[in-house]
């Protein structure tokens, strides 16, 4: 279920934005979008897993994430286990 919000991420980031604190407002928008269109999270949950990936993750780290995701078709370690707490945190 925790790969629903990485689904909503793919292809929806733009280049980083150093300096910045947290994702872009486009890569948020996008995010919310994408997430909340599926019918399986709330705005608030989605809100929350968002805000859980952009405290570990720049944007820049995010897009190289999602590279490897496109390419591999499977979450790399580190970041299913950052999903896992953030679904934790979030509740299900």
């Amino acid at each position: 279920m925790f790969l629903l919000p990485v689904i909503a991420f793919s292809g929806l980031l733009l280049a980083g934005c150093g300096g910045q604190e947290g994702f872009s407002p486009e890569v948020a928008a996008n995010y919310m979008r994408a997430c909340t269109a599926s019918g399986q999270s709330s705005a608030t949950r989605c809100l929350c897993i968002m805000t859980a990936l952009e405290k570990q993750y720049t944007e820049e780290e995010f897009h190289a994430v999602e590279i490897q995701i496109q390419s591999t078709l499977k979450l790399p370690d580190q970041f299913a286990q950052t999903l896992a707490s953030a679904n934790r945190q979030c509740g299900t």
